[in-house]
């Protein structure tokens, strides 16, 4: 492909896009963003504050322990400002119409006022890590055939009960799948914990900096100096291999922020750019099928620790010119007809009449069966089936691409073999 002249935690930070997503963008505790919530901070007289176990873009993420039910919970703290409030409302509004087991769970939600206004606070059941979590920590290896079909059928179970419901996620993704029992140090730490009276205050080595006064910060930073233990070390887990097994291979669909429903769309545009279908590239238009398109790129993503679409913005390129590198590699896997789409909203930007691209030449057909040989573990066998299975979800004709029940129905068999 050239060009012409002419990117539990319940974090969906953690970026297969390339991003550095490992380290909390601290600038946004600020008016309209992030809650400063300390440790041993109790919200809406119930929820106790045990743990931060991730962080997002437009949210934090803590375990906390509800002196109600003597539960944990995890609380889904978003962003104050406007467009985080209206978000999270929608995925109230969404999380309510969903009863799946593969799917995570609302159990209820409040509003909470820190210093940077209000937050929507989601109250969820506590997860474990995301799928990009595991790929990251296995160094970006391909995980397992009989793990990846498992978390298949999960995932496509979950895309089932969304179907039925006229949910579509739109944003499908390592990040957003999350394995559905806690790590060993998550429940180490909820085991021992010994919730105080919940009228007890916060010690200052827990105290969020950006709440304290002057004073207080400066005795802060003097414990600080001294050495005294700020916060729980990242010890590492001594998980065995049998029992991480058993536990990674079931999974939960998460953060449905973006989440819409067939009849009401909220945004032309969906999916992080990996994952994006052809059909929001040369149209307007998407429907459940999507989240199958996206899934059939996470699938390769697992198998291989690689991405399957990283397309390539031009040296002196914009967005449209990274849609063009986009384009031309589905074109390049799927071998779909482009003029599929000639009466796309966007086609005339990108395509010309005959079919041809206006700004990529030398499109080359590649063998994905080839391509998860060479980037796996697997079989030349092995491959062959995979690359069969995910070219079924790849369909470029999203009006053709098959349906989580469709696909259930011809590969249950193959995936739990």
């Amino acid at each position: 492909m050239s060009s012409e002249s002419s990117g539990s935690y319940y974090s969906t930070t953690e970026s297969s896009s390339g991003e550095d997503a490992s380290v909390e963008n601290l600038k946004s505790y600020k008016p309209g963003g992030y809650a400063p919530i300390s440790i041993g901070e109790v919200l809406n007289d119930q929820f106790r504050i045990v743990k931060k176990v991730g962080f997002g873009q437009f949210s934090i993420v803590y375990i906390a322990y509800d002196y109600k039910t003597q539960k944990f919970f995890a609380l889904k703290v978003n962003k104050s400002d406007k467009w985080c409030t209206i978000s999270a409302n929608d995925e109230i509004t969404i999380l309510n119409k969903i009863d799946h087991s593969c799917c995570s769970k609302l159990v209820s939600h409040f509003k909470y006022t820190s210093i940077f206004g209000e937050h929507v606070v989601l109250v969820l059941d506590v997860y474990g890590e995301t799928l990009y979590r595991i790929l990251r920590d296995n160094n970006y290896v391909g995980l397992p055939s009989k793990i990846v079909k498992s978390i298949c059928v999960d995932v496509l179970q979950a895309l089932q009960h969304l179907n039925e419901r006229g949910i579509i996620n739109t944003d499908i993704k390592p990040e957003n799948i999350l394995i559905k029992t806690p790590n060993k140090k998550i429940k180490r730490i909820m085991d021992k914990y010994k919730p105080p009276p919940i009228g007890q205050g916060i010690k200052i080595l827990d105290r969020h900096p950006a709440t304290m006064s002057e004073s207080q910060r400066n005795k802060y930073n003097k414990l600080k100096r001294k050495g005294a233990k700020v916060d729980e070390s990242e010890d590492e887990s001594d998980e065995d291999e049998n029992n991480y097994v058993s536990r990674i291979v079931h999974v939960v669909l998460s953060d449905f922020g973006n989440a819409c429903t067939t009849d009401l769309h909220h945004s032309s545009r969906i999916c992080t750019r990996q994952y994006k279908p052809p059909e929001n590239i040369l149209t307007s238009n998407y429907d459940t099928s999507a989240d199958i398109w996206s899934l059939g790129c996470v699938i390769y993503e697992l198998l291989t620790g690689n991405v399957l679409y990283q397309p390539e913005l031009y040296e002196k390129g914009d967005k449209k010119e990274l849609d063009d590198s986009h384009l031309a590699s589905i074109l390049e896997i799927t071998g779909g007809d482009v003029l599929t789409y000639k009466d796309g909203r966007y086609f005339g930007d990108f395509v010309r009449q005959d079919g041809s691209l206006r700004f990529i030449n030398h499109i080359r057909r590649t063998s994905l069966s080839t391509k998860i040989e060479m980037n796996s573990t697997l079989s030349r066998k092995e491959s062959k089936e995979w690359s069969e299975f995910i070219l079924y979800l790849l369909n470029f004709d999203y009006t053709k691409r098959p349906s989580a029940k469709n696909i259930l129905d011809k590969y249950t068999t193959w995936l739990l073999s």
